[in-house]
């Protein structure tokens, strides 16, 4: 268990609070943490390798209880955690990044090695930790919170150590008016953080299989009509088959309208040519574009990539992941990216997409980097000059 004194310490911390100034940029201004108040080819990581997703973006948030961070992690993660440590890792000016991690059975310094590296050199400067204790015995639980604290004290602020267990949430550094019972987790069910989230469109899937399985292949008539519209001949010069499909590509990721199979077809070739794919998100995700157009782009690409085999589902399920982490949606996009690559290991967006969520690039560094390049570079039609 932590000390008093460090209670004490912890207790007079500045706590997490709200609004974003920036593009990618989660701001946790120093309002007070008061006590009760209302916020390979390797495919995905191997077990126990934490998940880091990038800043979320353009969302403003406001966290200033413990509760606020327990009701809104779900959405922060994009599923609920189970067996998980949870680390809401944050400078002066804002959060800056969520990290998740399996629990170990038993303690282990190799993971431990994994949680501080994982933290990043320079650390941020102060960390909200949250431990979920499903199958995992409490006791173990707050060893755990306990031994990752000590570990991290050295290095950054520790804001508080909140354990999840049976249906209830606890603080181990006090800061919960529950007479160290705990507080049941249908407490903080209608928490305005909540909606504040959904506002901002976070997703939150009750499992991280829930998200895998999105993207899972589908065999039934659709997907045998699309393998026979597949073989249907281009019939025309590449530079036209490449114009004329981008604008019916983007015209059918703009739409609401039910996708035939021919149109699931296009979009799968499309979404496997380079010189289509890029223009087609550069036009999707252009600045002063609704997010309600990405996420609807999104939805029917995900449609699309059950439909089609291996080889084409790969370059779409890569398009969804940078799409996904383009909205800040990392769990999505580490779902989408690891089916990527299993689908079609010679896919290369997809494995680019992974190195960006494991190094923590916000969700601007795409745009950012191709906001300038002219579209006739991204068509292949003409070369850019130094």
């Amino acid at each position: 268990m932590l000390t008093d004194a460090r209670n004490a310490h912890r207790s007079a911390i500045a706590g997490l609070g709200t609004a974003r100034s920036g593009p990618g940029t989660w701001n946790l201004a120093a309002e007070a943490w008061d006590k009760g108040a209302g916020a390979s080819t390797d495919q995905r990581p191997p077990p126990g390798t934490p998940e880091v997703p990038a800043e979320g973006e353009g969302m403003s948030i406001t966290l200033t209880s413990p509760e606020a961070a327990v009701a809104a992690t779900p959405y922060l993660i994009g599923f609920t955690p189970v067996d998980s440590l949870v680390m809401l890792l944050c400078e002066e000016t804002g959060l800056r990044v969520t990290m998740r991690i399996d629990l170990p059975d038993c303690p282990q310094a190799g993971w431990l090695i994994d949680v501080l590296d994982a933290l990043g050199d320079p650390p941020p400067a102060k960390v909200l930790m949250i431990v979920y204790a499903d199958t995992t015995p409490v006791s173990f639980a707050d060893s755990i919170a306990d031994w990752v604290a000590c570990a991290v004290e050295p290095l950054l602020e520790v804001l508080d150590c909140l354990v999840v267990h049976d249906g209830r949430f606890r603080s181990l550094c006090g800061h919960l008016d529950d007479d160290g019972r705990g507080m049941p987790l249908d407490s903080v069910t209608n928490h305005p953080v909540v909606a504040a989230c959904v506002a901002e469109g976070l997703a939150r899937y009750e499992s991280r299989d829930d998200v895998v399985n999105l993207l899972e292949p589908v065999v039934d008539d659709v997907t045998q009509e699309v393998i026979a519209a597949l073989d249907t001949p281009p019939g025309d010069h590449y530079d036209n088959w490449r114009d004329r499909t981008e604008v019916t590509a983007l015209a059918l990721l703009r739409s609401r309208e039910a996708l035939t199979a021919a149109d699931v077809a296009l979009l799968g070739q499309a979404c496997c040519d380079i010189h289509v794919r890029d223009p087609l998100v550069s036009l999707l995700t252009a600045r002063g574009e609704d997010r309600a157009v990405i996420d609807n782009a999104r939805t029917r690409l995900e449609y699309v990539a059950v439909h089609l085999p291996d080889n084409i589902a790969g370059g779409v399920a890569a398009t969804i992941a940078l799409l996904c982490w383009m909205r800040g949606d990392w769990p999505a996009a580490y779902a989408a990216a690891d089916r990527g690559m299993s689908a079609d290991p010679a896919n290369s967006l997809a494995p680019l997409v992974l190195e960006a969520l494991h190094h923590r690039l916000p969700p601007d560094t795409w745009g950012s980097l191709t906001r300038d390049i002219p579209l006739d570079v991204l068509r292949g039609r003409t070369r850019r000059s130094a």
